[in-house]
């Protein structure tokens, strides 16, 4: 988890095209809300980036969907509450693996995986195990936190519109 502040810095000055190779993972975009709606349901984490109010425009939280080298399913990338999860996301409504993303013909797919509080894609409901295909933009309600997934080239859009609504410069 990373806050969206530190793409928006990191992105000062990249075209398109460098910001994707720098950063070539879909992620999930989550309100840092979602996880207050919940008082007394959230496990923190520490997380090795510091985090300044100029880090946080909007108060989103970066997810990228990416492979941990030590995750045990290499032909998957496993989201859920445990720590060993390629995807953490700590939240109580959020089972300790969750669900599973894979890739099929250069398409990211979501598979829940048995959990407790289910997955929904764009308010439709997934069976267990049931796989649905993706594409930017589309909104993932894993237990109670909705997180909307970006491309590399959504996500340097989102930012753009980030930086023309809060067009605070991005210090170090």
């Amino acid at each position: 988890m990373v806050e969206l502040g530190v793409y928006v810095r990191d992105s000062q000055g990249m075209s398109q095209g460098e910001f994707q190779r720098a950063y070539p993972d879909s992620v999930l975009l989550v309100d840092k809300s979602e996880f207050d709606n919940a008082a007394g349901s959230v496990s923190f984490e520490t997380v090795a980036i510091s985090s300044r109010d100029d880090d946080d425009p909007q108060g989103y939280q970066v997810f990228p969907v990416t492979k941990n080298q030590n995750n045990p399913w290499p032909d998957r990338i496993s989201l859920g509450r445990a720590r060993n999860c390629d995807v953490v996301i700590r939240h109580a409504s959020v089972s300790k693996l969750h669900a599973h993303f894979f890739i099929e013909r250069s398409k990211l797919v979501l598979a829940d995986a048995k959990s407790t509080n289910g997955c929904r894609v764009n308010d439709r409901a997934l069976a267990p195990g049931e796989r649905v295909p993706l594409s930017c933009g589309d909104v993932l309600c894993l237990g109670m936190i909705e997180a909307t997934l970006f491309s590399p080239a959504g996500l340097f859009r989102f930012i753009q519109e980030v930086r023309d609504l809060d067009p605070k410069p991005a210090n170090s």
